[in-house]
């Protein structure tokens, strides 16, 4: 991630003083008056990615599951649809409220 700010030794304006007054290109920012600082955004892993992660093997183990009750149980299609509604239902709720408690954890 990229951060442009106004360099430090010469205030942003690209010139340094001397004691006798003699203005020259300050040697941090090469006379530009901003730094450019890139922050290494590669090594930290999201914590939304993880949830995203978990949520896909919860749903793989809710359709397995449910694969293997319908099976055994031979329930009605009615019953099959109202099932996954929950189910579905569920994990979005369940997504929506981690990502409103994070939203207000970072205020």
């Amino acid at each position: 991630m990229k951060h442009y700010h106004s360099c430090h030794t010469c205030g942003g304006s690209g010139i340094v003083h001397d004691s006798r007054g003699l203005g020259e290109i300050c040697p941090a920012c090469d006379g530009k008056g901003f730094v450019l600082y890139i922050k290494d955004t590669s090594d930290q892993k999201s914590p939304f990615l993880r949830v995203v992660v978990i949520a896909a093997i919860v749903l793989v183990l809710f359709y397995s599951l449910f694969i293997i009750y319908v099976t055994l149980e031979r329930v009605s299609f009615t019953a099959s649809v109202i099932i996954l509604f929950i189910g579905h239902a569920v994990l979005a709720v369940s997504l929506i409220m981690y990502l409103l408690f994070k939203a207000m954890s970072e205020k």
